[in-house]
């Protein structure tokens, strides 16, 4: 019941519901005065006013007695108030309080209604009165209250009041009309307008705060007709009538009726911003007029620009034709010495050849040195990043060192350590140009000792490995005071007019730099007369591709054999030991012969033989021959296989050595590879496992020569399988025979067709695909090919490119038919050797290169492989350049010229029939050929003549068109065929002058 009443407050406030209040109360309260008042009707209505939960009470306005209570008086106010002063008991005062005698309510105004609020002092609580005077039986009128304890809601209203005048930003709210007013302003915005509080701000208008009235009566139009606006930017001003400028925000609040309520907005001052706007501007302006004033200098600027760009690319253009000129003749001077030092030259004359051919590649070497620091000085080197071999790569770069080590007697170490990952990403060319570098100076500067290329791991995760390289050596050393200006261009630790190492300075500069690229620091360690130490620290990424299993039983050949390493050198000790720690080898090392031969007879009488030796040429007091020959004199440790490794091997060592009785020879610094092979091989693989019922120097000695690097490279070049897909029957002689020089041979086919048929029966290691052949194109075959590779178990055969087109369309065409890699015509022994270098090496797994894949097509393609391509000229046999591609054989050049003098005739005549009969691709294909042949041969003008006619039956060209003069110009191949095969060059180099 009580929450019936509490809620009947609702229907109270509104005029209907009061009215009804006052009609019962008109008509009923009166009865609860007199005796005998309380009838049944009466007490219901005293409940339903004590009921309704707020205080209700009459008074008199002119004696101020209470003439009525309800409950919630009485509660508030004590019980026995009636009859008492309204004015003492509900208001605490000592007089009559304004509220009793409100002329709002009687006078003229009687029957009307006042709402007005005050805070009661009796019990200090907020109350909303409603207010009416009513007319009393006794016909005077009345004052009848109806108090709502809004307590709560002025706690409300006060916080909401707080939180608005603590807001930064100015509120308020107004309004309608030219002249609205304020009825309602937080501090925020008083203080804006320079008023001391919000009651004063309030009784401003709202037009006296703007500058311009037009600008008011804008916005007040734009606000009725869209409803708000968003940070209006308007011109104010305060109560004293300073401007400022605000960002304005209001919206129109209405009434259900759809009437103009108010008006609520919020107000920022962005004088500020403003003025800083007009700062700027300002500044702009003076900028402005700054340019115009310097105009005539910008325009000199601009001048001095053009020069100093002209003369730019005038030292650019200075520096490649110098590059281009000086390389022409150095190439020229190094080419011909090779063929010279190929002749019978005396011993004075070879030392004379010699002397040229080491000047002129230090020419080039300084060239290049100059070339790649302007490079890098102007930030236009870019790093590759391809897949690449790292283990290979070092390998292949300590080859380049042995001979000079072994002339000043050092001893060159390679140590790469076991978990330096093999199959890395990044740019092998620039890495091998720092360390060669680095290790050129530390032969330069070492007289005796040692220089180790030692290559561990720092760190790495799944994706990257990061990779210490550090180059150390026994040389002279450098100063501190050196060492600060070492990496600077042009300067030597060694600058004495009378210097003994020679150099430019340039390489550490050089060097210091790339690393940097690379993302590393070159750093030095030394002292002068002990020996320096170069390292850096760089990243590489790892290769996707992952190890494949397989070949398990090959790489544990190894394990569990029993080596013994005799080497006076701690460093070759350390770096054999980590080899056979990885091949899961048992091994001992000992620095002497007389210790090794201690060691050899306690492991017999122990009944544990070692199954090899490992041992240096050079050692004091015994070296490896007589230790040699002091094991094959003893019966129980004669049949021990031995292996010599030597600072420096040549052809025809291999026989003094095998009278020693050695079984095989490396020459130092032994590659990974190289040394596995040869230990698998001596042993023999039926060797590679403990048998315990072998008696002591009971070995199953391989019954073959003597094994060298050279052996072991030559055995893989003759078990690896080359097939050569090409029609032109000049460029088949040229390919054999380079092939063959680099003893290799190859499977001829003349068509895609049949290397398609001969990859489907046989096992081929690598195709060399001409690209242009008849019937079935290289393109189709390699597609063809592809196809099989699909559901082939074992990887894929490489296939590379070999054509005469050389543009950047055609290298993507070969990667879109599935081809590796590119080689241009015409083929130069050179670049040959190179492809089979890269793709021919069939290394045996370990367990770095397991699995190892090609390199991905998209890098390797790219690579530059048009070295052998001639410049346009109109020379008629160019007979260097035949001889220089076959190694200066002239034998073999006359073989190919006369090959070519039989074969080319007839495709000028199937040219000339092919054309007359309008077929356009079997005439751009014969074309090709032609071109293809002469550019072998260096019959530079045919190529040229036979390329016009080539480029002419190009798709999208009309062949008929041109037909009349393209057969003048096949006339023109004839013609330059006979002045070929008439040249004394040709006669001479075919043998036609003694026929």
């Amino acid at each position: 019941m009580g929450f019936v009443f509490s809620n009947l407050v609702l229907i109270l406030l509104s005029a209907a519901g009061f009215a009804l209040l006052l009609f019962f109360s008109m008509k009923f309260l009166p009865l609860l005065k007199g005796e005998g008042r309380c009838n049944t009707f009466s007490e219901q209505m005293k409940s339903l006013l004590d009921g309704l939960g707020q205080p209700v009470y009459v008074a008199d306005p002119n004696s101020y007695e209470l003439l009525f209570v309800n409950k919630a008086i009485e509660d508030a106010f004590g019980e026995d108030i009636l009859d008492k002063k309204c004015y003492e008991v509900l208001q605490g005062f000592e007089s009559p309080c304004p509220f009793c005698t409100n002329q709002a309510i009687f006078g003229e105004h009687t029957g009307d209604t006042l709402i007005w609020e005050h805070r009661n002092r009796v019990n200090n609580r907020w109350y909303q009165c409603i207010d009416k005077a009513i007319k009393w039986p006794d016909g005077r009128f009345v004052r009848f209250e109806l108090a709502i304890d809004i307590e709560a809601q002025k706690h409300l209203e006060e916080e909401y009041k707080s939180l608005v005048n603590n807001l930064p930003i100015g509120l308020y709210r107004n309004t309608p009309g030219p002249t609205g007013q304020f009825i309602m302003a937080n501090k925020a915005i008083a203080k804006m307008f320079g008023y001391n509080d919000p009651k004063e701000f309030m009784k401003a208008s709202t037009a006296s705060l703007y500058q311009n009235p037009e600008e008011r009566a804008a916005f007040s139009e734009k606000l009725l007709r869209l409803g708000s606006i968003v940070s209006e930017e308007l011109s104010l001003k305060k109560k004293d009538g300073t401007p400022f400028f605000g960002a304005v925000t209001a919206k129109v609040i209405r009434q259900e009726n759809g009437e103009i309520q108010y008006f609520d907005g919020l107000v920022q001052d962005i004088s500020r911003q403003k003025l800083a706007e007009l700062e700027l501007r300002k500044a702009k302006d003076e900028i402005l007029q700054a340019n115009q004033k310097l105009k005539a200098e910008i325009v000199r600027a601009n001048e001095l620009a053009v020069r100093a760009t002209a003369a730019s690319e005038a030292k650019s253009a200075f520096l490649a034709n110098m590059s281009h000129e000086i390389r022409t003749p150095m190439n020229a001077i190094i080419g011909m010495v090779e063929i010279l030092l190929d002749t019978g030259l005396d011993d004075e004359q070879a030392e004379y050849a010699q002397i040229v051919m080491n000047s002129a590649e230090s020419l080039l070497n300084l060239l290049n040195d100059i070339l790649d620091l302007s490079k890098i000085e102007a930030e236009k080197i870019e790093l590759e990043e391809i897949d690449f071999d790292l283990r290979l790569t070092l390998e292949s770069l300590a080859d380049l060192f042995i001979k000079r080590a072994a002339d000043k007697d050092l001893e060159l170490v390679l140590i790469t350590e076991p978990d330096v990952p093999a199959l890395v990403r990044g740019d092998p060319g620039r890495l091998r140009q720092v360390l060669n570098n680095l290790l050129n100076n530390a032969i330069k500067f070492t007289e005796k000792g040692e220089v180790v290329l030692h290559v561990s791991l720092v760190s790495e995760d799944e994706n990257q490995a990061r990779i210490n390289f550090n180059v150390r050596d026994t040389g002279i050393g450098i100063s501190k005071e050196k060492q600060a200006a070492l990496f600077e261009p042009f300067t030597q630790a060694d600058t004495s007019t009378t210097r003994k190492f020679g150099g430019t300075g340039l390489g550490l500069a050089i060097s210091k730099r790339l690393v940097e690229l690379m993302g590393g620091n070159l750093e030095v360690e030394s002292r002068l007369g002990n020996g320096s130490s170069f390292s850096f620290k760089i990243p590489m990424y790892k290769q996707r591709t992952g190890s494949k299993p397989g070949k398990k039983t090959r790489l544990d050949t190894l394990k569990g054999i029993k080596v013994l390493v005799v080497d006076d050198n701690r460093t070759n000790r350390l770096w054999l030991s980590l080899l056979l720690e990885s091949w899961k080898a048992m091994h001992d090392e000992v620095p002497d012969g007389k210790t090794a031969l201690d060691f050899l007879f306690r492991s017999q009488k122990a009944g544990q033989p070692y199954d090899i030796v490992i041992m240096d040429a050079q050692m004091p007091e015994m070296d490896g021959i007589e230790l040699a020959s002091r094991i094959r004199a003893e019966e129980c440790l004669s049949g021990i296989p031995l292996v010599m490794l030597t600072s420096f091997g040549a052809r025809g060592d291999a026989s003094a050595l095998a009278k020693a009785g050695f079984d095989a020879y490396l020459t130092k610094p032994v590659k990974k590879q190289v040394l596995f092979d040869c230990l698998t091989t001596v042993i023999g693989t039926h060797a590679a496992k403990t048998d315990s019922n072998r008696e002591p120097g009971d070995f199953e000695k391989p019954e073959k020569s003597m094994l060298t690097r050279h052996s072991l490279e030559e055995k893989k070049k003759h078990a690896f399988r080359i097939l050569l897909a090409e029609d032109n029957r000049t460029n088949q002689i040229v390919a054999l025979r380079m092939l063959e020089k680099l003893g290799y041979s190859a499977d001829v086919v003349e068509n895609g067709q049949q290397a398609v048929d001969k990859v489907k029966t046989e096992k081929y290691d690598l195709v060399f695909m001409d690209c242009q052949m008849p019937g079935m194109d290289g393109y189709e075959a390699t597609r063809a090919i592809r196809r099989l590779d699909r559901g082939a178990t074992s990887s894929k055969v490489p296939i590379v490119a070999m054509t005469a087109y050389a543009m950047e369309g055609d290298r993507e065409k070969c990667i879109e038919s599935g081809m590796d890699d590119y080689l241009a015509k015409p083929i130069r022994g050179a670049g040959l050797e190179k492809m089979l270098k890269k793709w021919g090496a069939k290394e045996i797994p370990t367990h770095e290169n397991a699995g190892k894949g090609p390199e991905r097509r998209e890098n390797s393609i790219k690579e530059d492989n048009a070295a052998g391509t001639n410049e346009n000229t109109k020379i008629l046999f160019d007979e260097e350049a035949l001889l220089d591609r076959l190694q200066g054989d002239r034998f073999l050049a006359g073989q190919v010229m006369t090959a070519f003098l039989g074969d080319a005739p007839n495709l000028v005549e199937q040219l000339k029939a092919a054309l007359s009969d309008g077929n356009k691709d079997e005439t751009h294909r014969l074309a090709h050929s032609l071109k293809g042949a002469a550019a072998n041969v260096g019959a530079e003008h045919l190529r040229e003549k036979a390329l016009e006619i080539e480029k002419a039956a190009e798709p999208g060209i009309d062949l008929d068109s041109i037909k009349s003069d393209l057969i003048h110009k096949i006339d023109d191949l004839s013609k330059i065929l006979s002045e070929i095969e008439s040249s004394p060059k040709v006669r001479s180099l075919t043998g036609a002058e003694k026929s």
